[in-house]
């Protein structure tokens, strides 16, 4: 009898909690169609507190008064998700036919479709514009610029695609892909990027958001490595064992090596090369490896000064033994090349890196813009009259040596760019040909954005094939080269010339 009782009063206890939350939703229609100003709407969720589910709908959806007779803006945050099916009653009650809805985070209004890129709102995202278009709403996004339904338009569910015959039949179905704007792939990236660890022995002026300790935990482990190689490298014509720090240094760099060596594929490596060892150099020389070395100082005082914890005498002698290995093994010049961070401490000593490149037999050398805030006395916005005579000197200086220097980014003069033919490469293959692989097995669709790279799922948890294909890449690829595309991409297509 007792369990019965207590059966009972569950059931009415349920009835009571429904008819309240009833209740509530038809005193927030009535206030919200008389245009009760969101200050006082916010107060009288405040005081509703004691009803947990309308409490926690209100505190993660701010629901925006009335714009227009037969409009209304919605704005959803990261942890509104779970609440979409609430909103979607609230706005059936309302009989709207016409909805326009932003992201909310941080305090402030996004404009852009970062949030389509949150693996955990995407899904609940897409199943809620489609019951709405179902119903008859009509969803816009910002003042009619974009209708937001289009970017979910014939997206295939997330599932688990087969994976390709070969790695010459994946390339021709990834670049056809590419070409028709395809989002849902049959095809495996081709360029993989895998960051075997967070740690650095350095602490380079220009670079931010590196974590504030080092340890074995932000070094990628073996077998996580082993499982991305096993999935990708197999259709792979480009594979970088890089990433937000260096990849030297990780405990299990060598076997990582060695295993990446099973695979049919060339292999890359960007090294601040400031650790003494010429058996590990002489060994990525004879597999011929690419090696990209850090090097933005022609002096040891300018370059301990933006590399600090390196040494320049280390790093010059360890460059000339890379390029002793390469006579002494018959390998290619080109695999060897400098990668300089162009900024004010260094902008003066351009054409003297390249007179000191081509004494020790380099043939190519990479410039990039150093992207430092805007108030950094180093910006090159700051060298602009600089840059043009050093640049110009530095090409000049090249051509004695036969040496080979590319741009990478703008640096900034326009002329320059102008004189020298450069213009962005404002159409990006990431999404379809590339991806990064971080420590802690996060897919993320560039090696750019590091450290704080979009993720769209994690290889500790779901396997490649159902990630690739989920949702919320579909969305990205749908939106870049668009002007909805994540801000994060902004700076790339504005000012890239190389991808």
């Amino acid at each position: 009898m007792k369990a019965d009782s207590m059966k009972k009063n569950k059931v009415y206890t349920k009835i009571l909690t429904k008819c309240a939350l009833f209740v509530w939703n038809q005193i927030f229609c009535f206030l919200f169609t008389q245009g009760i100003s969101t200050q006082h709407i916010k107060r009288i969720f405040k005081i509703s507190n004691r009803i947990n589910n309308v409490k926690s709908a209100s505190r993660n959806l701010a629901l925006l008064s009335q714009e227009d007779k037969d409009s209304s803006l919605f704005c959803v945050t990261d942890k509104s998700a779970k609440h979409l099916k609430l909103l979607f009653r609230i706005i059936r009650s309302l009989e709207l036919k016409r909805v326009r809805i932003v992201y909310y985070n941080a305090n402030k209004f996004s404009y852009s479709f970062d949030f389509l890129t949150s693996t955990q709102i995407v899904e609940p995202i897409y199943m809620f514009l489609q019951a709405l278009q179902n119903n008859g709403v009509e969803v816009v996004y910002r003042d009619d610029e974009k209708n937001i339904i289009d970017i979910f338009k014939d997206l295939s569910p997330s599932r688990y695609w087969p994976t390709p015959a070969t790695k010459d039949s994946n390339r021709t179905a990834n670049i056809r892909e590419f070409n028709e704007g395809r989002v849902a792939l049959t095809s495996f990236p081709t360029s993989i990027y895998v960051e075997l660890t967070r740690n650095c022995n350095c602490a380079c002026t220009m670079c931010t958001g590196r974590p504030d300790r080092s340890g074995p935990d932000l070094d990628m482990e073996l077998d996580l490595f082993k499982k991305t190689a096993d999935t990708l490298f197999p259709y792979a014509d480009y594979v970088g064992l890089n990433g937000f720090g260096e990849s030297t240094i990780s405990k299990n760099f060598e076997k990582s090596v060695d295993y990446a060596l099973r695979f049919d594929c060339p292999l890359y490596i960007v090294t601040n090369l400031t650790i003494k060892n010429d058996y590990l150099w002489e060994k990525l020389v004879k597999e011929d490896f690419q090696i990209g070395v850090s090097f933005d100082g022609a002096t040891e005082k300018t370059f301990e000064l933006i590399r600090k914890g390196a040494n320049f005498n280390t790093v010059v002698n360890n460059l000339d033994f890379l390029v002793k290995c390469v006579n002494k093994h018959q390998k290619n010049f080109g695999n060897i090349y400098l990668l300089v961070c162009v900024q004010g401490y260094n902008i003066e000593e351009l054409p003297q890196i390249i007179a000191l490149a081509g004494k020790i037999g380099i043939k190519k050398v990479m410039f990039s813009p150093s992207i430092l805030p805007e108030k950094d006395p180093n910006n090159l916005l700051y060298y602009q009259d600089t840059i043009y005579g050093k640049v110009k000197e530095s090409l000049g200086s090249a051509k004695k040596f036969n040496m080979e220097i590319s741009i990478l980014a703008s640096l900034g003069n326009e002329s320059l760019d102008r004189e020298l033919g450069l213009k962005p490469f404002n159409r990006c293959t990431h999404p379809w040909s590339y991806v990064h692989i971080t420590y802690d097995g996060q897919v993320t669709p560039c090696n750019h954005l590091s450290p704080n790279p979009i993720g769209f799922g994690n290889l500790r948890e779901k396997e490649f094939a159902g990630i690739w294909n989920n949702t919320a890449y579909q969305l990205f690829r749908r939106s870049i080269n668009t002007p909805h595309m994540h801000h994060w991409c902004d700076w790339c297509h504005k000012k890239r010339f190389s991808f």
